[in-house]
């Protein structure tokens, strides 16, 4: 993580550059639709309508909400 000190242009907060470790996860192939979010939260944010649509104009903290509550229908641990 970070950039090579040498780097043209690079800014103040770009190092030191270090090995980092990720616990693993899992991740869709594709983005969250409206369709799911509306069907495990009950409401679509989205300024952008449509059912195939991706899910827009969503917070960090409710896009955990989301994840959490979809670990618990697949049978997995919530964060």
């Amino acid at each position: 993580m970070g950039s090579p000190s040498n780097k043209p242009d690079r800014e103040s907060d770009e190092g030191p550059q270090h090995q980092v470790t990720v616990k693993s996860f899992y991740m869709g192939k594709h983005e969250v639709t409206q369709r799911e979010w509306q069907e495990l939260m009950g409401n679509n944010p989205s300024n952008f309508r449509g059912d195939n649509l991706p899910v827009e104009r969503v917070s960090w903290f409710e896009v955990i909400e989301y994840c959490n509550r979809r670990s618990v229908r697949e049978g997995l641990t919530p964060a």
